[in-house]
């Protein structure tokens, strides 16, 4: 059998209380370091087999809406999930190299890392900043939400909780607006 990881260094440990809390937890999609040691260093390996990278998948072909509105999605989620467990969503290492797609569950993943340096809300907005560069810019819906979205994550102290509250308003507003064309509403049928 096959495994594929990726190692980072320096290995950063955190707060004793976060380890315990994160792997009595294992959230899902957060992808938990193992601890090697090699050469007198200690490396951090994350188990990254049937995954792709998010820089390789958007090297392959432009990245479509649905995959960058996932990407967003799962970080909203994710902060939500490290915030009920009291952990700062600062340890998400939102780089396209360390964000990963399964390309059979199609779910995004997550490397965690202590001692991250950047702040969620940084983080967010320079990866949104790479997202829009690979997205494939035909459906022009999908290119304003995300330009929306990329310039809403420019003003200084916004709350990462609030982007699923605009993204669920402009869900209900297109669903209404369709339902105006289509002169029905999903109860009608």
């Amino acid at each position: 059998i096959h495994a594929s990881h990726m190692i980072l260094t320096p290995a950063l440990e955190g707060e004793p209380w976060e380890k315990e809390m994160l792997w009595r937890n294992r959230p899902r999609e957060l992808i938990l370091p193992e601890y090697n040691s090699r050469n007198g260093q200690t490396q951090l390996w994350y188990d990254i087999t049937g995954k792709q990278a998010v820089d390789m998948l958007a090297e392959l072909s432009d990245l479509s809406y649905e995959i960058f509105i996932k990407i967003c999605e799962a970080v909203v989620a994710m902060a939500e999930i490290l915030d009920g467990l009291l952990i700062s969503p600062d340890i998400l290492l939102l780089r396209p190299e360390s964000i990963f797609f399964d390309n059979q569950t199609e779910n995004v993943s997550f490397c965690c890392y202590f001692g991250n340096e950047k702040e969620i809300g940084k983080s967010f907005h320079e990866l949104l900043e790479y997202l829009l560069a690979k997205l494939d810019h035909k459906n022009v819906n999908g290119v304003q939400t995300a330009y929306e979205l990329f310039e809403y994550t420019r003003m200084d102290g916004y709350c990462i909780a609030e982007i699923k509250k605009m993204h669920n308003q402009q869900t209900e507003f297109l669903k209404k607006a369709l339902e105006a064309v289509l002169g029905f509403s999903e109860t009608d049928s």
